[in-house]
């Protein structure tokens, strides 16, 4: 082979190069958001059948007046809450895999597993309802960076998290504000409003937590799915 066409070979070499790069970055980058849809919607089928049947009605808000039966979703123990620096009023994934009618224990490793459901009245925790190398869900611990501003809304340092596409938290947002007191009517729509929120390929959260139906450019790389109603989100 002469110097003139070993050049040769290597400018189509390395124009082919130029041409595969960009499609293999894409193949991946939709890996990863076919992993998180999926993941998403594993969740979603996990809270809205076998958790909400399960839990419905079970736990009660003893704040209220008189005090308000909790929608299926996995909410603390009021009770308990405070002395673990959670939101009282925010569901956290956490209680996929701890019992809430028993969280009380200050050490999260020993936070108690056991169900106390009732095969009667087919009502009570029958968890834990994710396990490690259960399908499609992969877990690892929540950190720092998914609890904005000191406010534990979607549980804390430690707590088991599932993971999107990118190896990071999906959290569980219900549009309430923290601090602020809601009617009963309020709450539920809120509770209607619940969606799962992957922050998607830059790993920041931009989907505001306290907006019933975010403005899909209020969302920035978010992949957001509501466990209720319909995403009806255009942009503002």
């Amino acid at each position: 082979m002469t110097l003139l066409e070993l050049v040769l070979v290597l400018v189509v070499l390395t124009a082919l190069g130029a041409m595969i790069i960009p499609i293999t970055e894409g193949i991946g980058e939709d890996t990863r958001e076919t992993v998180t849809r999926s993941a998403m919607r594993d969740l979603s089928e996990i809270l809205g059948n076998r958790y909400h049947t399960d839990m419905h009605g079970v736990m009660f808000d003893a704040a209220m007046s008189p005090p308000m039966a909790l929608p299926g979703l996995p909410f603390p123990d009021p009770q308990h809450v405070l002395e673990h620096g959670r939101d009282p009023h925010h569901p956290q994934l956490l209680f996929l895999f701890v019992n809430p009618q028993r969280f009380g224990d200050a050490n999260l490793e020993t936070l108690d597993t056991d169900p106390t459901y009732d095969p009667i009245s087919r009502r009570g925790w029958n968890g834990p309802y994710v396990k490690h190398g259960g399908g499609r869900i992969h877990l690892d611990r929540l950190d720092a960076s998914f609890i904005p501003g000191g406010i534990n809304r979607y549980g804390v340092s430690g707590d088991p998290a599932l993971l999107d596409g990118w190896g990071r938290p999906i959290v569980l947002q219900v549009p309430t504000n923290p601090g602020t007191l809601l009617t009963e009517p309020e709450l539920r729509i809120a509770w209607r409003h619940a969606r799962l929120v992957s922050a998607g390929p830059s790993g920041i959260l931009n989907t505001p937590p306290d907006v019933l139906m975010p403005a899909l450019n209020a969302r920035g790389d978010d992949f957001v799915l509501f466990l209720s109603v319909p995403d009806t989100a255009t942009n503002l």
